[in-house]
């Protein structure tokens, strides 16, 4: 069986090993087309010039996608790095790794009010506890109180509640449900900021005063909370909150490695112009008009994407209309040394998140996260004497200058400016998401072509992607099987077993 797979990101090199690690010897031969010079997709490594106090300048890497995992939740990345020998001593209750190491997790939340005097501001440190600073106004025992009664419910909402409407419950409707047992302050300056800052809900003026995170399916919005966050625990003994060391890229290059090894081609700097049908065969159209026939295609890239490759002759296909459904934007990011982005002064922090006003007209981008990439990607051991610097997500007050102090690419090719593409996820991409899944996975039919971008599961975060290739591998080789849990008549549970499973593990650690 040959199998084209377009785009070699966190899901299209783990599909690839998966079906080779699966498949019996000689029966797969997998071609990976990637265009970009390098792989890695959203997992986007840079390397930075920062000036040092003597006038040199020192190479540094900044990562402009997500960076952190959580050991005691991706299970899947854990067992991976294992099999890639990159993880050891998985007994031990912090496993070692040289492409780890434990993150340092503070988070600053500051409203900027009228004056943008920032009079409201708080920190939450990495034990959970709360501090506002003298002349805040932030009440620290409240929003204490309030964090640990959020992730109580929420850890009870994904066991307690299985019926299938609860996979569209909002935001507001789950705060209903608690009897909102929250302050504001935690909802609008804890909550509300969170979910922008995951899911890039808030990314356009909207004028009706709604807020917009309130409309969020509260189902995408636990995804972040539990794997990632461990749904609210801290850095621990057992050290489960991680960064990637070097970069997110640098495991992925030991997978592509792995890969060539294994026998698959992975053809980097080959953009697709098309995707087609021929028969029994697919098509995939190379840049100049020339073709390679393959038995199957799988797209690993973003559903935009994939709709431009796919619509050559699948127009009127369900599962391309249903990849319409992702609504897909582009967001600034700076790397600077102007601490006048910093949310609060009070602290050093790892994220420093500005909230806003949510019942007001809100503007174009109406949040920023910055965050300190000595604390957050890179050991401060080891750079104990470097000079801090930042990376600002959506920094719109700057109405698109450049802040002060900007740092450049190693490499000499301009001001450490990037972008990046993400999904705003809503009830419609949750939808797509749903319609996609049925088809793909309880369909019991051999497929020409399959879809496994980016959110293409839940927040599509890492180890959503290792799960859903992991799948999709089984799937493509056993056209017949179904994943377990799942009926055949397309009913589910409001959660996935690898949610409900976290759960499990972090309660019995706690009883234990």
């Amino acid at each position: 069986m040959n199998i084209a797979i377009i785009g070699a990101g966190v899901s299209g090199l783990t599909t690839a090993y998966y079906l080779m690690k699966n498949a019996p010897a000689g029966t797969v031969n997998i071609t990976i087309y990637e265009a970009s010079a390098i792989i890695g997709g959203n997992a986007d490594t840079v390397e930075v010039s920062l000036p040092m106090p003597d006038g040199s300048l020192k190479s540094r890497w900044v990562d402009f996608g997500v960076n952190d995992f959580n050991l005691s939740t991706y299970t899947a990345l854990v067992t991976l790095w294992e099999e890639l020998g990159i993880m050891q001593d998985m007994g031990q209750s912090c496993p070692e790794s040289s492409y780890c190491s434990p993150l340092i997790d503070t988070e600053s939340f500051a409203f900027p009010g009228q004056n943008n005097d920032y009079a409201y501001r708080y920190t939450v440190q990495a034990d959970g506890s709360i501090v506002s600073p003298p002349g805040s106004t932030a009440k620290a025992d409240i929003l204490y109180n309030d964090i640990q009664m959020f992730e109580k419910l929420l850890a009870q909402w994904y066991t307690d509640h299985k019926p299938e409407k609860d996979y569209h419950i909002s935001v507001a409707e789950w705060l209903a449900m608690c009897n909102y047992r929250f302050s504001e302050d935690f909802i609008n300056y804890n909550l509300y900021p969170r979910i922008n800052g995951m899911y890039f809900t808030v990314e356009q003026p909207i004028g009706s005063g709604i807020p917009v995170p309130s409309a969020m399916p509260m189902w995408m919005v636990g995804h972040y909370y539990i794997l990632q966050e461990a749904y609210g625990q801290k850095i621990t003994p057992d050290c489960p909150r991680q960064y990637f060391v070097g970069g997110s890229v640098r495991w992925l290059d030991v997978l592509a490695t792995t890969l060539v090894g294994m026998g698959v081609t992975i053809q980097s700097n080959t953009p697709i112009d098309a995707i087609a049908s021929s028969g029994d065969q697919m098509v995939v159209v190379l840049p100049g008009g020339s073709g390679a026939f393959f038995d199957k295609v799988v797209l690993a890239t973003h559903a935009d994407t994939t709709l431009k490759l796919m619509n050559y002759n699948f127009s009127g296909d369900t599962m391309v209309q249903l990849l319409g459904g992702f609504n897909y934007s582009t967001c600034p990011i700076y790397i600077h040394q102007d601490p006048r982005f910093l949310a609060q002064r009070d602290f050093d922090c790892t994220y420093n998140i500005h909230a806003y006003d949510y019942t007001q007209q809100l503007p174009t981008f109406p949040y920023t996260i910055s965050y300190i990439v000595n604390y957050h990607q890179n050991d401060p051991a080891a750079g104990i004497n470097d000079p801090l610097f930042f990376l600002s997500i959506n920094p719109y007050w700057t109405q698109g200058q450049a802040p002060a102090n900007m740092l450049n690419f190693a490499d000499g090719s301009g001001p450490a400016i990037g972008s990046l593409s993400h999904c705003t996820l809503n009830t419609t991409s949750l939808n797509a998401q749903i319609g996609i899944f049925d088809i793909q996975f309880l369909e019991q039919a051999d497929r020409q072509y399959y879809f496994c971008g980016s959110f293409t599961v839940g927040a599509g975060l890492h180890e959503e992607c290792i799960l859903n290739s992991i799948d999709m591998a089984t799937k493509i080789l056993n056209p017949s099987w179904v994943p377990p849990g799942v009926s055949k008549g397309g009913k589910r549970d409001s959660a996935p077993q690898y949610i409900l499973d976290a759960i499990k593990r972090m309660e019995a650690k706690k009883k234990g």
